[in-house]
């Protein structure tokens, strides 16, 4: 179930929200585009708006996901992925999962609310040794005093380092 807020408080501004959605393997390559029309289509029914959208494509899947078809249960190892931004407002969220669990040919979807903000890159430095990282010269030249792997210690310092001179 998604969470809304307190109708009393409840935001009347759209949400960005990701759709990440699993399809049925069996349907035809030249219809996929069709059946994420019809998940657009559940997005837009409930006054939401398409803002980015992934690829799909087939996968393997990490665990076999069984589902129920003309009265048989059907497992399934490979399913079209695929994902999209949309913005909606939060009362019509937990309307668009009860439209999406009744979708055809979806196997399973999940809505997540994301951050319009786009994730800081973070510049991390592990048991750097002096052959996995020889253009580093603070790194090499400790590891040259040291003689042997840096230590976590070592690598934090170092990180806060590499940190000051990208600022």
């Amino acid at each position: 179930m998604i969470e809304t807020e307190n109708k009393d408080t409840q935001d009347i501004s759209p949400k960005l929200y990701e759709l990440g959605y699993l399809l049925l393997p069996q349907i035809a390559e030249s219809e996929v585009g069709n059946a994420v029309l019809e998940l657009k289509q559940e997005v837009e029914k409930r006054g939401g708006t398409i803002m980015e959208e992934g690829e799909v494509g087939m996968r393997a899947l990490a665990y076999t996901v069984s589902t129920v078809e003309e009265h048989k249960r059907k497992d399934h190892n490979n399913a079209y992925f695929g994902w999209f931004k949309f913005t909606l407002l939060p009362a019509n969220a937990e309307d668009l999962r009860l439209g999406l669990v009744a979708t055809r040919n979806v196997i399973r979807s999940l809505i997540m609310k994301t951050d319009p903000t786009p994730a800081p890159r973070i510049l991390s430095v592990r048991k750097a040794t002096i052959d996995t990282l020889p253009l580093v010269e603070s790194i090499t030249k400790k590891e040259k005093e040291v003689g042997e792997p840096l230590t976590d210690n070592a690598v934090a310092e170092l990180d806060k380092e590499i940190e000051q001179m990208l600022a």
